[in-house]
């Protein structure tokens, strides 16, 4: 799929609303994290009741068609992760992050954005950002953890995920 294509998905997504909801995730006995779920799409609603495998055979039998798309992949970072299939998790996390990368990237390639957007890709940034250093804090990878929740919380996003979640990884 080309750029423009997913740029366009990603607008047209940002411009409907979306309800994100957090989801606990404990790491270790001390150390519980929030991850954030995409509740009104792409089975959010399974993975907040804890229905993860449901949600993932639902969402991979959709296929390639809907492999670029943040709200698919933001819960199956989630969904994997909360069910320990850790190396999935990997793979939609870093899918969740390069797709609002490629987003940001054409917003700031002169294009003209309205606030609402670039406040829309800074909190799904934020968001994919804190996703994914709850998974490296369950691989063990603290130090990079770390950087994904200080990388998040600095975008302004207003989420308070990342923070509790830089808070946690500190302890």
């Amino acid at each position: 799929m080309n750029i423009a294509k997913v740029v366009k998905r990603l607008l047209a997504v940002c411009a409907a609303v979306m309800v994100f909801a957090p989801i606990s995730m404990a790491v270790t006995k001390e150390s519980t994290y929030t991850m954030m779920v995409v509740e009104n799409f792409a089975y959010g609603k399974s993975i907040l009741s804890g229905r993860y495998e449901l949600a993932i055979n639902r969402l991979a039998k959709r296929g390639s068609r809907y492999a670029d798309n943040f709200e698919t992949q933001t819960n199956l970072c989630v969904a994997y992760t909360k069910s320990g299939q850790l190396s999935k998790a990997e793979d939609a996390c870093n899918a969740a992050v390069d797709l609002i990368q490629r987003h940001r990237a054409f917003e700031n390639s002169g294009r003209s954005v309205s606030e609402d957007e670039f406040a829309d890709a800074h909190r799904d940034f934020a968001i994919a950002l804190s996703n994914r250093g709850v998974l490296l804090a369950a691989m063990g990878q603290a130090d990079d953890a770390a950087r994904d929740f200080r990388e998040a919380e600095g975008l302004g996003s207003g989420l308070d995920a990342p923070s509790i979640n830089l808070a946690r990884a500190a302890r």
